[in-house]
């Protein structure tokens, strides 16, 4: 007897979903070993793979406001919901993090994984004309309008001000940030684990977000890889010894 076309499609339907099952995970697998391979030969490197995971995730934040309409730029990114959101583990809201003296940090606009939120179209363009080397106002430097906020252990900074010259800076590969803000994460990574498929409670075991950006997820982990290995980015190689707390 013939499948019904109802039939058909189920098993169509239930052939799918058992092949996307098998391959989830195989990402995030092929990004930790890569990063098992880097921390062996060079520990510091895990920053510069940190970067290259996260380019294309910059690349979405800066062209938003160029293919939108005029104020229908999509939302920033926002800092707090950046591996995951749940409620029950939320950075902000439960203060999962350690302030750390920001001297000795800088943020390199050229290569560094920064985030800023471009909202308004005549503001981008005309920071694009006028910002940078060979243009109007010349090479890119911080002024105080320019605030972001930089995430260790991975080396990740949020753009609080200045998003749009940020940006233009980003896009022109120069400018050096002094962060206003430096948050050491590791009770993050102390509560939550991930294995590219769910983050997880670490004493609990609890799934609380399905994972959905595999690089964003072995980002966290690499996280986990940097501070064991002790890696700090964005500091000089004088002051990097120690973290002093605030």
């Amino acid at each position: 007897m013939r499948q019904s076309t109802a039939e058909l499609g189920r098993h169509v339907v239930s052939r799918v979903r058992h092949y996307l099952g098998s391959k989830q995970g195989q990402q995030f697998d092929n990004i930790m070993k890569m990063a098992h391979d880097v921390a062996e030969r060079n520990p510091a490197a895990l920053h510069d793979l940190v970067n290259m995971l996260l380019r294309p995730r910059q690349a979405e934040a800066l062209v938003g406001v160029v293919e939108s309409a005029e104020h229908q730029a999509p939302a920033g990114i926002s800092a707090w919901k950046f591996f995951f959101d749940d409620r029950r583990v939320n950075p902000l809201s439960y203060h999962i993090w350690e302030k750390v003296e920001p001297e000795g940090f800088t943020v390199n606009l050229a290569k560094d994984a920064v985030f800023p939120g471009p909202w308004h179209r005549q503001r981008i363009v005309g920071t694009l004309v006028s910002i940078g080397a060979g243009k109007p106002l010349g090479k890119w430097t911080q002024d105080g309008n320019h605030q972001v906020m930089l995430w260790l252990p991975w080396g990740i900074s949020f753009v609080a001000g200045g998003n749009h010259s940020i940006a233009a800076g980003i896009i022109g590969g120069e400018g050096i940030v002094v962060p206003g803000e430096v948050l050491d994460m590791s009770e993050l990574l102390n509560m939550v684990t991930c294995d590219g498929r769910n983050y997880r409670e670490t004493e609990s075991q609890q799934i609380i977000a399905a994972v959905e950006d595999e690089r964003i997820a072995a980002v966290f982990e690499i996280g986990r890889l940097m501070r064991k290995l002790k890696v700090q980015p964005n500091r000089s190689v004088e002051t990097a010894p120690v973290l002093e707390p605030c």
